[in-house]
């Protein structure tokens, strides 16, 4: 079920970050594109959430590679409330590139968990 979760996060990542480079290249505007980007954000945060509280709860193999997932995610996330606050404009920059990582480390995430559980 994790591993499920897991591919669930990474394809909302992936859908975020289409988003983010789609905003970011001015192909859409609107609050309620930022709105809805938002709070995809927050609904993936708390499915991750979850999952990490499951695999720790649970002994899963791949707990820690979660976690780290969630830890970028946080940062990641810390950025976006930051650009949303109307912060620097290096705030954009930033969030755009931990989006890649954070895409990365779901995938990562997903593999070593199917890999790990067979």
């Amino acid at each position: 079920m994790i591993t499920r979760a897991l591919g669930l996060v990474t394809l909302l990542t992936i859908l975020q970050l289409a988003q983010g480079i789609a905003f970011n290249l001015k192909l859409v505007e609107g609050e309620l594109y930022t709105l809805g980007h938002v709070g995809l954000g927050f609904l993936t945060f708390l499915i991750l959430l979850g999952v990490v509280y499951s695999a720790r709860k649970s002994g899963h193999t791949s707990a820690n590679d979660v976690s780290f997932t969630l830890a970028l995610y946080i940062i990641q996330g810390v950025f976006g409330l930051v650009i949303f606050a109307e912060g620097p404009e290096v705030a954009k920059a930033i969030h755009l590139f931990l989006s890649f990582f954070v895409v990365a480390a779901s995938a990562a995430s997903l593999s070593l968990s199917a890999v790990r559980r067979g």
